[in-house]
């Protein structure tokens, strides 16, 4: 009896560290070193077999405001009321990370075509979400770089940003890939 509450607690505990070491404490999405690792199976699948995927780099626009003007434990909300829209929209092969701050860094399993529809949903839903109390609408904007054999994944990854940031500059709340 003892050996079997001791090996099950020892499973728990296993389990806690699994989710400390490839989850982000507050949004529950992958972490940086869990998506390399996702991200370089696709990669290397997509050099041997051909298949596709994008990577997309998503910012919450204006969110320095909402910390600025609402508090930072609002803030915080944002980020996980975002992240279960993310989550919840994706697929079951694709796979999101909190990047960084209020940047979500995506891998979309697909073409470039089915991905930027994929996104223009997520856009969607987070526009038309009431996230903060108060009614207030959060956006986001979306920049996505397609798997092409010269590119490496950083190299996707600043493709990504680069034309996130240029929708920004566009006008924010959209997608650009």
């Amino acid at each position: 009896m003892e050996v079997a509450y001791t090996q099950k607690a020892l499973e728990e505990e296993n389990h806690k560290l699994d989710s400390m070491a490839n989850f982000d404490p507050l949004t529950q999405l992958l972490n940086r070193r869990s998506m390399g690792a996702n991200m370089q199976q696709a990669w290397e699948s997509a050099q041997k077999k051909g298949t596709l995927f994008c990577v997309v780099i998503g910012d919450i626009d204006d969110f320095k405001l909402i910390n600025d003007t609402y508090g930072h434990e609002r803030g915080d909300t944002v980020l996980v009321k975002i992240s279960s829209i993310l989550t919840s929209l994706l697929r079951e092969d694709d796979a999101v990370c909190r990047w960084g701050g209020e940047e979500m860094l995506l891998l979309v399993r697909a073409n470039l075509e089915i991905t930027r529809n994929i996104m223009e949903r997520i856009r969607e839903k987070i526009h038309d979400t009431s996230i903060l109390d108060n009614g207030t609408s959060v956006t986001m904007t979306f920049g996505i770089a397609e798997y092409r054999p010269d590119l490496t994944i950083q190299q996707m990854i600043r493709l990504a940003d680069d034309r996130m940031y240029q929708g920004k500059s566009e006008g924010k709340d959209r997608v650009v890939g």
